[in-house]
């Protein structure tokens, strides 16, 4: 077990693997019911970013600059799990600067965050500031820890391609990822999307998914702005 400040993170929603040959409507309904819950909770981690402080105001001022945003909400710290992962949702700017692309559902681990077990919960962001941070969340698998992809905002310069950072009842830490991986949750965006869509063709190319991400584009656009 990790100790109690540096631990795995998990969530309080999981999203299982999807089994071998899973198919059919049950399945796609539970999908679908599990990707609407957590675009829900990413809107509100959003839309939690404070206004009033200056970490709020940092933070808002570089999601104005990003290209592409991944929320993973409601962690919660624990060691229970080794290699544990929290799932997450990612949308990138369309071609206009103003709307957002997306949802696509990820599953980030190797991250550890400064939270006591059984404390509040907080939110990871990991803000993509250029192209080819971006393409970091086209990818199927991609190792952000030890790559010169990510970086915390303390130490970040201008030519960092992902800020990370959490945020925990407003207060913003700078968690370890220096074992991060991020995966693709290829069940779930199948099933919004179909087996044929790729993640660029969500992302970049705007394909369009059957449930209602209206609420978190309009937290991105909102934050973006203030």
């Amino acid at each position: 077990m990790a100790d109690a400040k540096h631990g795995v993170t998990t969530t309080r929603d999981r999203i299982p693997a999807e089994p071998e040959g899973m198919s059919g409507l049950l399945g796609r309904l539970s999908s679908l019911a599990l990707v609407a819950t957590l675009v829900k909770k990413a809107q509100i981690a959003v839309d939690a970013i404070p206004t009033d402080t200056v970490t709020g105001l940092d933070i808002r001022s570089w999601l104005a600059r990003s290209r592409g945003l991944f929320v993973a909400p409601d962690i919660l710290a624990g060691a229970l799990i080794p290699g544990g992962a929290c799932s997450g949702v990612c949308m990138a700017r369309a071609p206009n600067g103003d709307d957002w692309n997306g949802p696509t559902f990820h599953m980030l681990g190797g991250v550890a965050l400064d939270l006591q077990p059984g404390g509040s919960s907080s939110a990871i962001f990991l803000l993509a500031m250029t192209d080819r941070g971006v393409n970091a969340f086209l990818s199927d698998n991609i190792e952000l820890g030890g790559s010169a992809l990510i970086g915390i905002p303390s130490a970040a310069d201008d030519d960092t391609d992902i800020l990370g950072l959490a945020l925990s009842q407003g207060a913003r830490s700078s968690p370890s990822f220096a074992g991060a991986v991020m995966s693709a949750c290829a069940g779930l965006n199948r099933a919004l999307y179909g087996p044929d869509v790729t993640l660029a063709d969500i992302l970049i190319g705007g394909a369009s998914c059957g449930i209602d991400s209206a609420g978190l584009t309009r937290a991105l656009v909102e934050a973006a702005s203030a």
